[in-house]
C-alpha cells in the first residue's frame, strides 16, 4: 500500500515552506485516535488530519474528532479551530 496522502501533503507543505517532522497512521479504534491526538498536541505547532472521514457508516473518525474537540460531527471547516483548543485550521491549499 502506497500512501499518497501523506506524499502529496508533504511535497505541498514543502512549497510553502513548512517541513514535515513526523507521519502518523491509526486504525479505525477510538482509542488509538484519541491516544495519536494526544501525542500530536504534546510534540507539534501544526497537525493535520486526513483520511477516515469517508463516506462508510462504520467509520469512527469523524465520530471520535467531534467528541474530541466538544462538537458534532458535520463540516470539518466547523471543527477546525475548537474554542481555545491548540489545533488551529490552515486555509485550504485546494479548493
Amino acid at each position: 500500500m502506497v500512501d499518497t496522502n501523506s506524499a502529496f501533503m508533504g511535497q505541498e507543505l514543502a512549497k510553502i515552506g513548512l517541513r514535515v517532522r513526523q507521519i502518523s497512521s491509526v486504525s479505525d479504534r477510538a482509542d488509538e485516535i484519541v491516544a495519536a491526538l494526544n501525542q500530536a498536541r504534546q510534540r507539534a505547532q501544526v497537525v493535520l488530519i486526513t483520511g477516515g472521514l469517508g463516506p462508510t457508516k462504520d467509520d469512527l473518525t469523524k465520530h471520535v474528532l467531534a467528541r474530541y474537540f466538544g462538537t458534532e460531527p458535520g463540516d470539518a471547516r466547523a471543527h477546525a479551530a475548537p474554542r481555545g483548543g491548540n489545533f488551529q485550521a490552515l486555509p485550504a491549499a485546494h479548493a
